[in-house]
């Protein structure tokens, strides 16, 4: 009767060990893929940083074109209008 109890117990305890490593390796492989996530949303973020500094230039340039359409256009008609007075 001893002895059964004693198998039980080693039994439980080689389970119990079992079941932590296996734990542990997912634990692992977690702690992995949270390090590689990381990593790979900070490169994102720093290309995201990249692409809305361009898009802010682009946008910088284009306010400051369509300015000077709007001033060449205005300047146009201008001379036009001039023009048919001669």
């Amino acid at each position: 009767d001893n002895l059964r109890l004693e198998k039980n117990r080693l039994e439980e305890s080689i389970a119990r060990n079992e079941r932590a490593c296996l734990l542990e390796k997912e634990r692992d492989w977690y702690k992995k893929e949270a390090l590689h996530l990381d990593k790979v949303l900070e490169q994102t973020k720093a290309k995201h940083r990249d692409v809305m500094e361009k898009f802010d230039e682009c946008e910088q340039d284009r306010s400051f074109l369509k300015e000077q359409v709007e001033k060449v256009t205005k300047q146009n008609w201008i001379m036009t209008k001039k023009l048919k007075e001669l």
